[in-house]
């Protein structure tokens, strides 16, 4: 039985991404088990409205970003959080609409302490 190759789908590249990136991780096992599962969850749920293909942002989506900012408590929280985004973000540059990204924290009621856009500096998170 021969298989056919197929490209990835978007679930297994974010996948492949956030493992990726936490093999790169130079945080804490805390800090990395923060980025990976958290960010992951988030990209899974507001995969959909960052490449716009749905209008509405998925009420899973505000939550998951929700959830990622709940343990954001000081400032080395989040430039681990920043970078962790930043990282995961270019991985899938390519499939997303970067000002719907931007635009989501402001649409979910939701502040990190640093900007979703990629050319931020994580060093003045806040």
């Amino acid at each position: 039985m021969t298989l056919a190759w197929r490209p990835p789908s978007l679930l297994e590249h974010l996948l492949s991404s956030a493992f990726s990136l936490w093999q790169r991780c130079l945080f804490t096992a805390t800090a990395t088990d923060f980025c990976v599962t958290e960010q992951r969850d988030v990209a899974e749920k507001c995969t959909a409205f960052a490449e716009d293909k749905i209008d509405t942002i998925p009420q899973a989506c505000c939550g998951g970003l929700k959830k990622f900012r709940k343990p954001i408590k000081d400032k080395a929280d989040a430039v681990k959080a920043c970078y962790c985004h930043q990282s995961l973000v270019r991985s899938i540059i390519t499939e997303v609409d970067l000002a719907r990204l931007y635009a989501l924290p402001d649409l979910c009621d939701t502040r990190f302490g640093f900007s979703l856009d990629l050319n931020f500096d994580c060093h003045k998170a806040e």
